[in-house]
């Protein structure tokens, strides 16, 4: 089990907690991160929006708020992520601190007392955020897409909430949340820097020997449907240019053919490539948009994600741009592609995942991945030679799963003039 700059320690609690540790003796810094599975997954009917409140209270106001003082004088900074499947505390600072952040994110996840006020607080922040978001028209088109695919199956449904689901959201909810899913079973805590490993592991399993799950029922998860809620829907807002999100369904990151699809998506779409199909046609020869992107592999996780296109263009644009996208997309489940396009896509794929390891978040990070979805924790060094693995009929085959050009969901945000759905 080897990570390029060393071997990871990973030590498994008794609680169910997994630490891993690398040395980077690089730069003399950490980053820890202590996952935990809470997402917005995770939100009961009628309450989204509730992972992301409580996992909120763990750096603001009284109690949890209080621990994160505390990293000021390590130098030392905190911050906290939620997802649709995980709540991520993060530390960063200098490698000879590292055993005492790690003792304060593990008091700091173990959190059980949220205040009535300090809730209200926390939901008046998340409510201005989600306002702002309301302006974005790019945010907008992903939010209502993913919604039109997934239906009120939590995949759908905004991480952050909305109005309606905050305001029905008590401390009893904050509270149960807390107990059910901030467990001590399937957290991940991961450290990349210049530490001292013994000295790390030693400090997080005496910080986190005490965290004991909750006796309270966890409830269960039901699947995202098997195929999406197909349709169209648009949203004005009067903006210079129309943003349009079309697709469907795509795949878990426990598929076969993931790795496929990361190769398929550099080769349709992906956004960093300008060599890409879609960038080739739409914007570069037709010059029908100013950004033009497609992705499967970015969304897949313990659920299947979404296949989708993304585009934002002038409004007398966007029906042509929309129009050359389906086009792309029936080309790319009609044959394999070229033996040129598929040797391209692997020598980008293998050159950005090592830019990806070269920082002590994103080696944190990918542990946190790694042990997740049960990759191995030699999986970085497995990589490259994964993908060039893959074949022109694996993309194929990949491509006619989750593409269908004649029956796909499509959101279009923008002016009144966007003629998409005249």
């Amino acid at each position: 089990m080897a990570d390029a700059r060393g071997r990871v320690e990973r030590v498994a609690l008794p609680n169910g907690a997994v630490v891993l540790v690398v040395v980077d003796a690089t730069v003399p810094t950490f980053a820890a991160t202590l996952t935990v599975e809470a997402g917005s997954r995770y939100d009961p009917v009628g309450r989204s929006g509730l992972a992301s409140l409580a996992s909120s209270l763990l750096v603001e106001g009284e109690g949890a708020g209080e621990i994160a003082f505390r990293f000021e004088p390590l130098g030392a900074s905190v911050d906290v992520a939620t997802g649709y499947e995980t709540t991520t505390l993060g530390a960063v600072g200098l490698g000879e601190h590292c055993a005492d952040a790690v003792g304060l994110l593990a008091e700091m996840i173990r959190f059980r007392s949220p205040a009535v006020s300090i809730i209200r607080d926390a939901r008046r922040r998340q409510l201005t955020e989600i306002a702002e978001e309301d302006n974005e028209p790019s945010l907008v088109c992903r939010r209502e897409f993913f919604r039109l695919v997934f239906g009120g199956h939590p995949r759908g449904l905004p991480v952050e909430g909305d109005a309606v689901s905050l305001g029905r959201i008590s401390r009893a909810d904050v509270s149960e949340f807390m107990d059910t899913r901030w467990s001590p079973a399937g957290a991940v805590l991961a450290v990349s820097g210049d530490v001292e490993a013994p000295r790390v592991i030693d400090a997080a399993c005496r910080a986190m020997e005490s965290w004991k799950a909750s006796d309270a029922a966890v409830s269960s998860v039901t699947p995202p449907p098997p195929r999406a809620f197909t349709g169209r829907r648009f949203v004005e807002m009067e903006r210079e240019q129309a943003h349009v999100s079309l697709g469907g369904i795509g795949i878990a990151r426990s598929d076969p053919l993931y790795h496929a699809a990361a190769v398929m998506d550099v080769i349709l779409g992906d956004s960093a490539g300008f060599g890409s199909r879609l960038a080739t046609r739409v914007r570069e020869e037709e010059g029908l948009a100013y950004v033009i992107e497609s992705d499967t592999a970015g969304t897949a996780g313990i659920d299947p994600g979404l296949f989708w296109a993304y585009t934002a263009a002038s409004p007398d644009h966007v029906e042509q741009a929309v129009a050359g996208i389906v086009d792309e997309m029936r080309k790319m489940r009609s044959e394999p592609p070229t033996s040129h396009e598929l040797e391209s896509a692997v020598a980008y794929l293998s050159g950005r995942h090592a830019l990806d390891r070269e920082t002590n978040d994103a080696r944190a990070a990918a542990l946190v991945r790694m042990e997740r979805y049960g990759l191995g924790l030699d999986y970085g060094d497995r990589y490259a030679s994964l993908v060039r693995a893959v074949t022109r009929g694996d993309v194929l085959a990949l491509a006619r799963r989750v593409i269908d050009p004649d029956d796909y969901s499509i959101v279009a945000v923008g002016p009144a003039s966007t003629g998409l759905f005249d």
